[in-house]
């Protein structure tokens, strides 16, 4: 959106007028961000941002970073917020993911592993006293 097309669009509402010409600026910025997202949404599709997909999933924003990251999830940047595209993250929420933290080695395998500096815990694990 250009400069005079944002003072047009500020013209639309009534209590810009009376604003401080920084106020108007970020209103003007505001602008600019509802635009591009427009403009997105018409080219690819709807959006969402971060926090509502954290939200769906029930995990942390950063984790949904991580995701976008690892492209896992597609997403554009739209000012400082990155949004993600719905149909990105319908086709993610389809997949059958694990749910917590990936399994460590078991303990007794752990123990074994002490064995070998004369522990002697392997006994009591296999059962052997």
């Amino acid at each position: 959106m250009t400069t005079a097309a944002t003072l047009a669009d500020l013209a639309e509402f009534p209590f810009v007028e009376g604003l401080p010409k920084r106020q108007k600026s970020k209103v003007g910025k505001l602008l600019d961000v509802i635009g591009e997202i427009e403009r997105v949404q018409r080219e690819r599709g709807p959006v969402l941002s971060q926090h509502v997909i954290a939200d769906v999933l029930g995990v942390s924003r950063s984790r949904v970073s991580q995701l976008v990251d690892a492209g896992r999830l597609e997403s554009v940047r739209i000012g400082q917020t990155r949004f993600v595209f719905l149909a990105s993250f319908r086709e993610f929420a389809k997949q059958d993911r694990p749910t917590g933290r990936p399994k460590k080695s078991a303990i007794a395998e752990v123990w074994r592993a002490g064995a070998g500096f004369g522990l002697g815990v392997t006994d009591a694990i296999d059962g052997e006293s």
